[in-house]
């Protein structure tokens, strides 16, 4: 079961750390890499979530951040 801190984050940090992600994540250049970086970064259970939410969801999070062009 994963576990979160008590201690809150702020936004300006919670959004720096995001964008470092998904900076990271979109600079994986191959399917290869991509699945070895999230099998190491994400445990199994961690996989499966994304796949059972709702896929918009996660698109809006990204047009939010100026990830994906409107």
């Amino acid at each position: 079961m994963t576990q979160v801190s008590k201690y809150p984050v702020s936004k300006d940090v919670y959004d720096r750390i995001f964008e470092i992600f998904l900076k990271t994540v979109t600079g994986l250049y191959t399917k290869k890499i991509t699945s070895n970086f999230f099998k190491e970064f994400l445990t199994q259970t961690e996989q499966v979530i994304p796949l059972r939410r709702k896929p918009w969801a996660s698109f809006d999070r990204l047009r939010m951040v100026s990830i994906v062009e409107p």
